[in-house]
C-alpha cells in the first residue's frame, strides 16, 4: 500500500510541471534558477489576462479584496493564507497537515503572464494540546526544541524532503491553476 501511495503521489508530482523549485534560499525558476517564471499566452492582451488571473482571485477566495492588492491591468499580489495547503507524514507515519502563509505576485504584458518567486511568510505544522506550532524555514531554523526547523542544512543539501516536494507540489498546481484560468482551459462547461 506504500509503495502504490507512493508512485501515485510521485505520478502527480510529476505530471504538474514543475514552475518552481525550493532551494535553502528560498523558490526559484525550476527551469533556469531565476526569482520569477513566464508563461507565454499567444493572441492575448495583457488587460485581457489580467482580467482572467482576477477572476480566478474573485472566484477562490471568500474574501478577494482582502487577499489582492493590484495595479490594473499590470500586477496583481496574491497574499494568500491556505490552512492545510497540503499534509505530509510525520511521526509514527501519522499525516500532519502545513498551513501556509504566502505572496505570489502576478504580472501581465500582452501574450505573457509573469509570476514571482513566492514569498513564504510562513510555513508551520500546527501544535497540538502540548506541544507548539513546528515553523519551517527555508535555511537556518533554530532547531526543532525551539519549535523552528529548516527544510534545507547550511550546504545547501534537503534535511526535509516531504515537506519539499509537498510545498513545491502545492505551488505549482496553484500557478497552474491560474495559468489554465487565463488561458481559458479551466472547466467551466456547465
Amino acid at each position: 500500500m506504500k509503495v502504490l501511495v507512493s508512485v501515485i503521489f510521485s505520478l502527480i508530482t510529476i505530471s504538474i510541471n514543475a514552475q518552481f523549485k525550493a532551494t535553502g534560499t528560498g523558490l526559484v525558476s525550476a527551469s533556469d534558477n531565476k526569482d520569477y517564471y513566464v508563461v507565454e499566452i499567444q493572441n492575448q492582451s495583457a488587460s485581457e489576462l489580467y482580467n482572467s488571473v482576477n477572476s480566478f482571485v474573485v472566484s477562490s477566495f471568500k474574501n478577494p479584496d482582502a487577499v489582492a492588492n493590484r495595479i490594473e491591468g499590470e500586477m496583481i499580489n496574491i497574499h494568500g493564507s491556505y490552512p492545510n495547503a497540503f499534509y505530509v507524514k510525520k511521526a509514527l507515519g501519522l499525516s500532519s497537515p502545513v498551513n501556509l502563509d504566502m505572496n505570489l505576485i502576478v504580472r501581465f504584458k500582452d501574450g505573457r503572464i509573469r509570476f514571482d518567486a513566492p514569498i513564504i511568510n510562513r510555513m508551520y505544522i500546527p501544535g497540538t494540546l502540548n506541544a507548539k506550532d513546528m515553523d519551517y524555514v527555508f535555511s537556518g531554523g533554530m532547531g526543532k526544541f525551539v519549535g523552528e526547523t529548516s527544510l534545507f542544512d547550511k550546504k545547501g543539501k534537503p534535511k526535509d524532503k516531504k515537506m519539499i516536494e509537498g510545498l513545491e507540489t502545492f505551488i505549482n498546481a496553484l500557478v497552474n491553476s491560474i495559468v489554465d484560468t487565463a488561458k481559458g482551459s479551466s472547466d467551466d462547461n456547465w
